[in-house]
């Protein structure tokens, strides 16, 4: 290798010998006096030269590469995001691939590009300097190119002032390197805000269960067929308490689809889509004109009108009593259905609305009638069905193909009521009708119908409340939610909507109880699931796609403004050794500087003010040797004045002190460290504990703020303590040649400035430099400052929770103290228990919670839940139970009773279940209580009445007040199964609230099944439901001794859930209380005051990440101490009083060297040694700065500030000139 480098130096040496031809006249002297100059000084361009390493096109190349790339990848990322609607999912290890990826790129980018920018501002006064002295002929008298060359420190100056100077010097160079430096300092900074969380919406293609579909086909109703409930009872809760069986809603039965299975299948869901299978009725109607007449019989009246639909004309008479009046009207229902026995005979109805109008003095009528006539069809029609949030929403899909059902539906809807309603269906007969004469049979109010098929109307006066023809009363119930006046009938239009609301929420029921068929299948449906999706903030990406392509067209030019390919000075320009080697023979330019060693930068610039510089090779008098240069061109004569400046004691010396090794700046930028440091943990506390620091909206400047902010800061931190470091290695080898043991490796032959930072460790380590050690330490860890920062915040789905100001707003209590419940509360509570409906709002089983409401009511939406601490009421059971074999035993207050089984008609001689009971029985038997008795058992089978098994549970009810903890879901605050209220049992006590037990299960007998109906004396509803309902027991347990206790519980827990409903029909709003003249004697409860409540919600909230504030604590804190310590160490090794100027100038420099005897004695050939021949040249010596006692021109000692070599000081009688 050394062999290697002797012959390239060598090889240099020749190329430049035999490079005379083209020669050039140093002007050293007069350019005036060129001609008579001799030609062995001639001037030669730079060639084999030095050039920087990272001066080169392949930098570029590399660079320009990489932000082509990123421009691509940030456009294809974008128009991903945005055709995905998003990256992907926002789980956090993706999330910290997506934030730290771009920085962490970006910033090896920076680190690198560093490098470029400190040797392009560090070298251009070189390459000027080459530059000046290819136009050194052009030069004039007078001409002064000190400050773009000599004189100039891009390193030294502020970014504005770098970037004013480097336009006004034309240095392209400088300008293109620094503006990429801030761009991809901005670049860091917008990674931050590059990327943001969302909550996005997402469709899946899932499979999904059908349970069900729907028959085409009636099934035959059996001939001891009694009459089917549920309709009724179904219909009944869908308009009067608002309750419909599922999978169906007003006039629409849907297919059943297992939603819940399918919605747990994946997370974060929030609705379901699917075709399924719907029926309705479809009806095609039309207003006949009716013309009615009376007949010679006082009872009758005759109609007729033609019917469009039918092609036929409607006759009949209506039997309207002897008695009517003329504030009476009658309504009419008929229907007609022969699709069993022709497919060509549509079923259809007509239903007529008359008003007697009718005079019996003269026997004259002017009767008003309104009638309508529809056809009906049941398709079988597809829909989309949405399931969300236990409730279904439905779009017909008109484009699907349906079918239809066919057979019989009217005698499907007449067969739901029960014999006991004032209504029932009635079998026509026909005899001899033809196809243009119809006669009419229907629905009456009784089950007699005349030979001649007239039919019974039902004669209600205008004042009525209740419509019992079914039709009507079903219709009317849902027209405009509430009942109508049957005067209004009289209007077509009203008389049609009636009609077509009854039938179509009856056709629905009869669709759901009836036409659906037991499947296993599988469909195609649509899960809609919200995801945090890692979305790109598009405004950011373009704007770092523009300042990649503004980078890119920057450093464009630096093809051609970069380092000259053969170099611009003879050897390296980074060490002290290499700078005072390439000035050792520029005698002129240290001449001008002898004196100035311990001068300021000020006096060093105004000392040299007039000169033109210029970089030339010359041929001293050994020819093999080209020396180079820095030459005066306009200097006529060397003027040196060693008495121009008195050197002074080192106390009276202007020190270079940089802005940023200042105590008081390095004080401020250690509180903010310290400041941020706190925040953060601060911060995060506070994130900790309020779940987050603030709802993340869709506000971009919002997501700025705490994305871009922090970023920011610590970019500005990091660029700071750049600086400072920047500053203590630029100073390093000054403060080694003052250490009391000046280390030549240390000082003259080292660049701490111009090598990588990880040398830079490695070398401070390795000489024990704990300042810059620390220093560069600090560096590598502000660069992860900007790294991690893109994750210190993310937005999350948080659930929240605040605490809300609620109060009730109801009581209960009943109008008076024996009120028997109402037909209503009956209803709700057999649907619930035998139709397996929903509760109704502010009831959940046997609890009764009285309705709330807020404070601040717009805290609430569809996605939050209130947990509230109330009092609710409910009906509990205090029974004795006694079971024997052969008699129903039982206790009433005080008294013990014993029925044989023989006196009970309850056995028929088979040995089967038998239930039998009786409600509000007497109260005299020495209890002021209504006792309920509920009797089960096993009829023995050998006889009529025997009984192997019986049990009776003897009860009476009281009211309790309980305090239960109910959440409330969304703006209607409703209750849901998955959260239902949970009692607390240790504060039941009794409730002044009684409730009557007559006559309490009525209606619940009617909706059990007939074969549970037991027509015998004291039969009750409860018994049967408790081995039917929704929570129905085994049947056999009924007959078990064992499962006593279980039977107990069911007819408890079946009572409480039936009797709910009656106590919530006794709601009371306290601030309509005084309204009813029941409560007028009374004592009104006041309005309660509002109460502590607990507001659960979900919401995207910025969030502080734990993990990654430890680590910026953690760096921060590393930071804090290095500073502190570095400061302290620089303070003590004396960084601010090392060198009396900034050392970026080559005049600095210079200044330095020019009263050193050692560098003008350097060997002829130096500049063009081997590194390791170089090295040679000072290792053998010691350096030092500082005061060397010279003789000027006088002969007078003077003391001079320089770098020499210890041997040089003091008594040396070396002259000065």
């Amino acid at each position: 290798m050394e062999n290697h480098d002797e012959w390239t130096s060598k090889q240099k040496l020749r190329n430049y010998a035999e490079s005379s031809l083209d020669v050039k006249v140093c002007s050293v002297f007069n350019p005036r006096d060129a001609e008579e100059l001799d030609d062995s000084l001639i001037n030669l361009p730079v060639s084999y030269g030095w050039r920087p390493s990272y001066l080169r096109r392949r930098t570029i190349v590399i660079l320009d590469t990489i932000l082509m790339a990123g421009i691509i990848v940030l456009e294809s990322l974008d128009a991903v995001s945005l055709r995905h609607s998003g990256l992907g999912t926002a789980n956090q290890s993706l999330f910290y691939m997506w934030s730290l990826g771009p920085t962490i790129v970006l910033t090896i980018i920076l680190t690198f590009w560093a490098r470029v920018e400190y040797q392009a501002l560090r070298y251009i006064p070189w390459i000027a300097l080459k530059d000046a002295g290819k136009r050194h002929k052009h030069a004039r008298y007078g001409d002064d190119n000190s400050f773009q060359t000599i004189l100039l420190d891009y390193n030294g100056a502020s970014l504005p002032i770098t970037i004013v100077t480097a336009i006004k010097n034309k240095h392209f160079l400088v300008l293109s390197v620094v503006l990429t430096s801030v761009i991809l300092r901005v670049q860091i900074v917008l990674t931050s805000g590059l990327f943001s969380v969302n909550l996005t919406q997402f469709s899946h293609e899932v499979p999904v269960d059908l349970l069900d579909s729907f028959s085409d086909h009636v099934p035959e109703i059996p001939k001891d067929f009694l009459y089917d409930p549920r309709l009724y009872g179904a219909e009944r809760a869908s308009w009067s308490i608002g309750l419909n069986p599922n999978f169906t809603i007003p006039g629409l039965a849907l297919q059943k689809f297992d939603a819940e299975k399918t919605l747990a299948s994946m997370g974060n869901t929030t609705e379901l889509s699917v075709v399924v299978e719907g029926i309705t009725a479809s009806l095609d109607c039309e207003n006949p004109q009716i013309n009615v007449w009376p007949t010679l019989l006082d009872s009758r009246l005759n109609y007729e009108g033609s019917s469009r639909l039918l092609n036929a004309t409607i006759k009949g008479g209506i039997y309207v009593g002897s008695e009517a009046s003329e504030d009476e009207f009658f309504l009419m229902y008929y229907w007609e259905d022969l699709s069993t026995r022709s497919n060509f005979s549509a079923p259809f109805f007509l239903a007529i609305a008359f008003s007697s109008g009718w005079n019996r003095t003269d026997n004259t009528s002017i009767p008003m009638t309104a009638a309508v006539l529809c056809k009906m069809t049941w398709p079988i029609s597809q829909y989309m069905a949405t399931y969300k949030a236990g409730a279904l929403s439905i779009q017909p899909l008109n484009n699907r193909k349906s079918r239809s059902v066919n057979g019989g539906l009217f005698e499907f809807l007449w067969r739901a009521y029960p014999s006991g309603n004032s209504s029932s269906a009635v079998k026509r007969k026909r005899d001899e009708w033809s196809t243009h004469d119809i006669g009419l049979g229907g629905m009456i109010p009784t089950d007699k119908v005349t030979s001649n098929m007239d039919l019974f109307s039902t004669s209600i006066p205008a004042t009525a409340e209740h419509i019992t023809l079914i039709p009507f009363q079903v219709g009317m119930s849902l027209y405009r939610d509430s009942m109508i006046t049957v005067q209004e009938l009289l209007q077509s239009d009203n008389l049609e909507q009636v009609m077509r609301l009854y039938h179509t929420h009856y056709s629905s029921l009869m669709a759901h109880y009836d036409l659906r068929t037991t499947i296993a299948q599988t469909t195609e449906g649509s899960l809609t699931q919200i995801l945090s999706q890692v979305d790109m903030q598009t405004p950011i990406c373009q704007t770092m796609v523009g300042l990649f392509g503004l980078a890119i067209i920057l450093t464009l030019p630096l093809f051609w403004l970069l380092a000259p390919k053969d170099g611009f000075v003879p050897r390296e320009a980074r060490t002290l050794a290499g700078l005072a080697t390439l000035l050792s023979k520029s005698g002129d330019l240290l001449d001008k500087f002898r004196g100035y060693g311990s001068a300021d930068l000020a006096t060093v610039s105004k000392h040299s003010r007039g000169l033109y510089s210029a970089a030339l090779i010359h041929r001293s008098n050994m020819p093999l040797f080209p020396a180079y240069q820095i030459c005066d061109e306009m200097q006529d004569t060397l003027i040196m004045k060693y008495d121009s400046i008195e050197a002074q004691p080192d106390k009276s010396v202007s020190w270079y002190q940089p802005w940023t090794l200042s105590l008081i700046w390095r004080g401020i930028f250690l509180t903010l460290t310290i400041c941020s440091l706190v925040a953060l943990i601060m911060l995060l506390d506070i994130s900790d504990r309020s779940y987050g620091l603030g709802m993340a909206t869709n506000d971009d400047l919002r997501h700025y703020l705490w994305t871009l902010v922090p970023s920011a800061f610590f970019v500005g931190l990091s660029l700071y303590l750049g600086l400072c470091d920047f500053e203590l290695r630029s100073l390093a080898p000054f403060v080694a040649l003052r250490a009391k043991d000046p280390s030549t490796s240390s000082s003259l032959l080292v660049s701490f400035a111009d090598e990588l930072g990880i040398k830079t460790l490695w070398r401070s380590l390795k000489d024990r430099n704990l300042t810059l050690l620390s220093s560069k330490t600090i560096v590598f860890l502000c660069g992860l400052l900007p790294v991690f920062t893109p994750s210190l915040f993310s937005v999350e789905k948080r659930e929240m929770k605040k605490t809300i100001r609620v109060r009730e707003i109801e009581w209960f209590e009943p109008p008076d103290n024996g009120s028997v419940p109402s037909t209503n509360s009956q209803i709700a509570g057999a649907s619930i228990l035998m139709g397996n409906m929903s509760f109704p709002p502010w009831t959940y089983e046997d609890l009764v919670i009285p309705r709330i409401n807020l404070f601040n009511s717009s805290l609430l939406d569809d996605d939050s839940m209130v947990i509230a601490e109330v009092q609710a009421i409910r009906a509990a059971l205090k029974c004795s139970f006694s079971q024997g074999t052969a008699s129903l035993e039982f206790d009433v207050g005080t008294q013990h009773r014993s029925i044989p089984s023989t006196d009970l008609p309850i056995c028929s001689g088979k040995p089967e279940i038998f239930t039998t009971g009786s409600n509000g029985f007497s109260y005299g038997y020495g209890s002021d209580h209504g006792y309920i008795l509920y009797s089960w058992g096993l009829c023995a089978g050998h006889s009529e009445n025997s009984t192997s098994y019986t049990a009776s549970l003897a009860c009476y009810e009281t009211i309790e007040k309980v305090n239960v903890s109910a959440a409330l879901f969304g703006s209607k605050l409703e209750i849901k199964d998955s959260h239902p209220p949970i009692p607390n049992e240790k504060s039941a006590r009794p409730s002044s609230i009684r409730l009557n037990p007559d006559k309490l299960y009525t209606y619940l007998t009617d909706v059990i099944p007939p074969q549970w109906r037991l027509e015998k004396p004291h039969s009750d509803g409860l018994l049967p439901s408790i081995v039917t309902s929704r929570y129905a027991i085994p049947m056999e347990w009924l007959g078990d001794e064992k499962h006593s206790e279980d039977v107990i519980t069911a007819v408890k827990r079946h009572h409480g859930i039936f009797r709910a409903q009656a106590l919530s029909d006794i709601r009371r709003p306290f601030k309509n209380t005084a309204a009813g003249p029941q409560f007028t004697w009374k004592d009104l409860p006041s309005s309660p005051s509002y109460f502590d409540a607990q507001l659960h919600y979900d919401a995207l909230r910025v969030v502080q990440n734990s993990a990654v504030t430890h680590v910026l604590v953690s760096i921060l804190g590393f930071i804090f101490v290095l500073h502190a310590f570095t400061m302290w160490r620089s303070e003590k090794e004396g960084y601010r009083y090392a060198i009396p100027k900034p050392p970026g100038s080559i005049a600095a420099i210079a200044s330095l060297l020019a009263d050193s005897n050692f560098f003008r004695g350097l060997p002829e050939d130096s500049q063009w040694a081997t590194e390791k021949r170089h090295r040679s040249y000072f290792s053998d010596e010691t350096f030092r700065m500082g005061w060397f006692l010279r003789r000027n021109n006088s002969g007078e000692k003077i003391r001079v500030f320089t770098i020499d070599t210890v041997e040089g000081d003091l008594d040396s009688d070396t002259p000065c000139g």
